[in-house]
């Protein structure tokens, strides 16, 4: 096997002429993600040891937990040539070679994601979700590199080429059909706070929660984050722009034209490139955008953001503040909403909301 460094974070192993595993390295010069391209027990045993090697000699900034207390590891005597020297075969001690497969394993995931390529690339990924929703769905979708717009195909490749040395990229998905892309917002609902003082939120009949469909996914609305997914390359899902009646500083799901969904014909996800290129980062891509799509009785949640379009009610000296919960103004503005609609009627309405005058409270606004 042969060792070539690529970049300043990252490295490829090659046999017989073929990438079989891409290392790459963070801020710090320290082995970060090991993928593999190849099955063979005997070489994936090799480079398992190579790294493992390189993680437990070249330490300049590490975290690491006692079970009790994290700490810090640092070195700054540490050059990037140190981290380069250590990345050789030749230089692993005899310890390592002579753990177990699953004592190399433990040590190992201590600091290294390891992951068994299916995909050359990320784009091969993307377009096998988007066939395979396409054949099993029937739902045509496009994707693109927001950035490349306009550019010919040759410049679209150097952009391509770049997101996987920079490790990371936005990817929009574009419906090119009647659908569209739904979000809903987290409304706390369970059957059990029917009529209760604690209810939050007017429930809609035709909320997912209330028809009890499936939450395949999580999106922090503070921060634009995809909970739980980082791992596996789906790190940030945007709000469709259709959705957002301005922009707001530190995500995208705060100012939506709708207070229980976004919906539009596009949707955006920060990707890392280096990690969406696995079987289970294609399930998870395919669950997302179905999803998204809502089929199969499945949706994705927004926890926080939706900000109504009024903070200061005009009627202000009406206020009960000894018991104000926070979503009063969520629930005007879900109320108007649902009058528009013609939805009241099914809707469940916290009990405390007519009594305590919160349509008076926010009148003119």
């Amino acid at each position: 096997m042969q060792l070539k460094k690529i970049t300043t974070g990252l490295w490829w192993v090659y046999q017989a002429e073929q990438i079989i595993a891409t290392i790459h390295l963070d801020f710090w010069h320290q082995v970060d993600v090991l993928v593999f391209h190849t099955k063979n027990d005997k070489a994936q045993r090799q480079i398992k040891e190579l790294v493992l090697s390189h993680d437990l000699q070249y330490v300049k900034n590490r975290d690491r937990s006692n079970m009790i207390l994290i700490i810090t590891q640092k070195n700054n005597d540490l050059t990037e040539s140190d981290s380069d020297r250590l990345m050789n075969f030749y230089q692993i001690p005899e310890k390592i070679k002579k753990l177990s497969d699953q004592d190399l394993n433990q040590a190992l995931k201590i600091d290294v994601l390891v992951i068994q390529a299916k995909y050359e690339t990320f784009t091969q990924l993307l377009n096998a979700v988007v066939a395979e929703i396409k054949d099993e769905h029937g739902v045509e979708i496009g994707w693109i590199l927001p950035d490349v717009k306009g550019l010919n195909q040759k410049e679209i490749e150097i952009a391509v080429a770049k997101a996987i040395l920079e490790k990371r990229t936005k990817i929009e998905f574009i419906i090119l059909d009647k659908n569209k892309f739904t979000f809903w917002k987290s409304i706390h609902w369970s059957p059990d706070r029917y009529e209760r003082d604690d209810l939050l939120h007017i429930i809609p009949a035709y909320h997912p929660e209330k028809m009890d469909w499936q939450r395949t996914g999580l999106i922090n609305g503070a921060t634009d984050a995809f909970i739980g997914s980082h791992e596996h390359g789906l790190d940030y899902i945007y709000c469709p722009q259709e959705a957002q009646t301005k922009s707001s500083f530190g995500t995208s799901w705060n100012n939506i034209n709708h207070p229980y969904y976004a919906q539009g014909r596009s949707m955006t996800i920060e990707i890392s490139t280096e990690k969406l290129i696995s079987q289970r980062s294609f399930d998870l891509l395919k669950n997302v955008i179905l999803s998204a799509l809502n089929l199969n009785k499945t949706f994705i949640e927004i926890s926080g953001g939706f900000y109504p379009p009024y903070t200061h009610p005009c009627n202000a000296s009406s206020i009960p503040y000894e018991s104000c919960r926070g979503s009063e103004n969520s629930c005007v503005w879900e109320y108007r909403q649902l009058e528009q609609e013609g939805q009241l009627a099914d809707s469940i309405i916290p009990p405390w909301f007519h009594k305590e005058g919160w349509l008076d409270i926010y009148a003119g606004q």
